[in-house]
């Protein structure tokens, strides 16, 4: 158990670089008994297979050896069996939730039925090996016999097996809805582009023909409703370069309002202040040029003034 915890501790860059120093020497060693077979090889499915075969005879060796620590311990028959594979079983699944706390590693159900049929086989290996032994030496300690072996282990493979089945059946479902909803949605979104683009092209030949040199209410409001039509059309095909678009141009239309206002505001306080002057000029007045005046521009026959409120006269020199 301690050694696989090591190895579950490891984060997946260690972890991946150990099995594929092991995939490596595996593709050394084909090369040099199959050199013909070498190309063949699926480095990743090789590499795949691998890390799953080190979970099944990680289990397979934990099997073995929880099972003989319990016969060691007294505990025979169909219960150390059954004690054996629950506590390989939970260790599955706790080495699992651990990984979850590893970077780059995660927890699958998938890995917990691999080692659970590792440590089946193992136990049950372990059973096989053990009763040979025993004949051997014409002492048969174990109660059981080879029928009730092979029942209890055609049960937890069925078992294991049937779990597996299950979770696979599951995950293909989940796939398959997930694809069917895909499908649905480009099917309606195609259902959509196809009306919006036929609206668009009969709304455009109409008004071609019949409004094109029209100035009145209906041409504009059918040109508008096109260019509500060409924008759908042209979101639904390209909906990240249009919302930039539609993002910028409602930022351009906050700046160009926010500016109007802001003369309106200047248009309002300067209109306050000069019916605020209870005297007319009759000399410079220093402090009224600064507040109305923003610059004055001096030309060879013409000047310039620019006030404040954003109005711009041409004076004759």
């Amino acid at each position: 158990m301690g050694l696989i915890f090591y190895f579950s501790s490891k984060p997946a860059v260690q972890s991946k670089e150990l099995s594929g120093n092991v995939t490596e020497i595996v593709v050394q060693t084909v090369q040099r008994v199959a050199p013909n077979r070498a190309a063949e090889l699926d480095i990743g499915r090789l590499h795949h297979l691998i890390r799953k075969n080190a979970h099944f005879f990680s289990y397979l060796v934990l099997g073995v050896l929880v099972l003989n620590a319990l016969r060691r311990s007294g505990v025979y028959g169909s219960k150390g069996i059954m004690i054996a594979f629950l506590i390989c079983v939970l260790y599955a699944i706790s080495d699992e939730f651990h990984q979850t706390f590893v970077p780059g590693r995660s927890g699958e159900i998938r890995d917990v039925i691999i080692d659970s049929a590792g440590a089946t086989v193992g136990v049950l290996g372990y059973l096989g090996m053990s009763r040979v032994w025993r004949m051997g030496e014409k002492e048969i300690i174990f109660s059981l016999s080879w029928a009730n072996i092979i029942a209890i282990g055609g049960v937890l493979v069925t078992l294991s097996l049937g779990i597996y089945n299950t979770l696979q059946h599951r995950l293909t479902i989940n796939k398959t809805k997930y694809i069917d909803t895909i499908t649905m949605e480009r099917i309606k979104w195609l259902k959509k582009l196809r009306v919006d683009i036929s609206r668009f092209s009969g709304l455009t030949s109409f008004w071609v023909k019949t409004l094109s040199h029209s100035d009145g209410k209906e041409s504009h409001e059918l040109l508008k409703e096109i260019d509500i039509l060409r924008v759908m059309i042209k979101l639904r095909l390209n909906p990240a370069e249009e919302i930039y678009r539609l993002r910028e141009l409602k930022q351009n239309t906050l700046v160009e309002n926010a500016e109007r206002e802001g003369k309106r505001q200047r248009i309002e306080e300067m209109t306050e202040f000069l019916k605020g002057q209870s005297y007319e000029l009759e000399e410079y007045d220093e402090q009224l040029v600064r507040r109305l005046i923003e610059k004055i521009t001096i030309f060879d026959d013409e000047a310039t003034v620019q006030f404040k409120l954003g109005v711009e006269i041409n004076v004759e020199i």
